[in-house]
């Protein structure tokens, strides 16, 4: 019994450490190098995870845009093609619902009824929320 002990005592002993003292740490320089690497990794990603939102947004507000279209369509098919003052009476109507009226930069959508290009016109102004820009999503152009 003893010897078993002793050897088991011998096996999970520590051992002594070769070497300098100073070797098992970091220097600043290998800190720096590996702070540097995860920054450009994390820059690499936010980019890439961002734009890939920004692409996600417009493809909702296109599909938004088509719907709110089509449901202003119904609309005045079913009105006598009488546009609604507003798209709130499209909510009132139980058409649509009041979050379908803002854009994914959640400003609203913008109806013309007449329109200059179609009947009925639906835009979002898109993600630099201005009119007339490249970015604008336009239902006559769908």
């Amino acid at each position: 019994m003893v010897s078993i002990r002793k050897s088991l005592e011998r096996f999970f002993r520590p051992r002594a450490r070769r070497g300098r003292v100073a070797d098992a740490g970091l220097t600043l320089l290998e800190i720096l190098i590996v702070t540097a690497l995860i920054a450009g990794l994390a820059a690499v990603l936010y980019r890439g995870i961002f734009s890939g939102k920004k692409k996600v947004d417009i493809q909702t507000a296109r599909t938004s845009v088509s719907n709110v279209t089509g449901k202003l369509k119904a609309y005045m098919a079913m009105n006598s093609n009488q546009c609604p003052q507003t798209l709130d009476d499209l909510v009132t109507s139980k058409d649509l619902d009041k979050k379908d009226l803002k854009d994914p930069w959640n400003r609203p959508y913008v109806m013309r009824c007449p329109g200059q290009n179609d009947d009925v016109e639906v835009v979002s102004f898109g993600p630099d929320g201005q009119e007339g820009t490249p970015d604008d999503i336009k239902s006559w152009e769908m």
